[in-house]
């Protein structure tokens, strides 16, 4: 998974206008989603949010990858998924562009 810059595309017209767009990588198809974090995982991430260049097709995996890179304590099990500000099951699909957030148990009293 790499970091990216934002990139740009050209609209039918050839006029350049920012956006996602999946690309094809040697390793398979990878697309750029925006990824936030909150509580326990934004301390362990270093960040709030990040976009990140994916070959995951699910939040499930995405958050794999993740959580490998960044060294999560918290498994899966254990976290709400939002994609595009819509709680969503793990496998459900994802699409370039996607924004993403993982929400870890809050505790309280």
């Amino acid at each position: 998974m790499i970091l990216l810059r934002r990139q740009t595309r050209k609209d039918p017209r050839g006029t350049p206008r920012g956006g996602t767009v999946a690309v094809k990588r040697r390793s398979g198809w990878r697309k750029q989603v925006q990824v936030r974090y909150f509580a326990m995982l934004r301390e362990q991430a270093g960040c709030g949010e990040e976009r990140v260049e994916t070959g995951a097709s699910t939040p499930a995996a995405l958050y794999e990858e993740l959580r490998g890179r960044h060294g999560f304590s918290v498994p899966a099990g254990r976290l709400q998924v939002a994609v595009n500000d819509d709680f969503v099951a793990w496998d459900s699909p994802l699409a370039a562009g996607d924004r993403v957030v993982f929400i870890p148990p809050i505790a309280g009293g």
